[in-house]
């Protein structure tokens, strides 16, 4: 419950007044001696994002990720960038629609050498 005020208390402004007011209210109909349990803090933090986050930011990421391309040469960079978005999007890395968009972002060069079938070594070659 102290962490709860706490917050509320560093909620300013315009656009948050009316529902930190609200959650402050509903905070103090509560008893401290029965009331005060950790789901206390979860739900707090579950209806601040229910409020306050960007509802359309994992399809704004996925958007970001269908478009995505590898500019050379930039491997980490674009590695980097791919797996943020899947996080965003909630995609799991490593599924075969999250394969096919990390391939389909690479440069054509890199993809088809990527895509090659391996060479054929012979034996003397691979005892050495």
């Amino acid at each position: 419950m102290k962490k709860i005020a706490l917050v509320l208390t560093l909620m300013q402004g315009d656009k948050v007044a009316d529902w930190a007011n609200d959650m402050g209210q509903a905070l103090d109909e509560l008893d401290p001696a029965t009331d005060n349990i950790p789901i206390l803090w979860t739900t707090f933090l579950k209806e601040f994002q229910e409020q306050y986050l960007d509802t359309q930011a994992a399809d704004q990421a996925w958007a970001e990720l269908e478009s995505l391309t590898m500019k050379m040469p930039y491997i980490d960079e674009y590695i980097s960038k791919f797996e943020d978005l899947c996080r965003k999007s909630n995609y799991m890395t490593g599924n075969a629609e999250v394969t096919y968009m990390f391939l389909r972002g690479l440069p054509k060069a890199l993809l088809e050498d990527i895509l090659k079938a391996p060479q054929a070594v012979d034996y003397p070659v691979t005892k050495e």
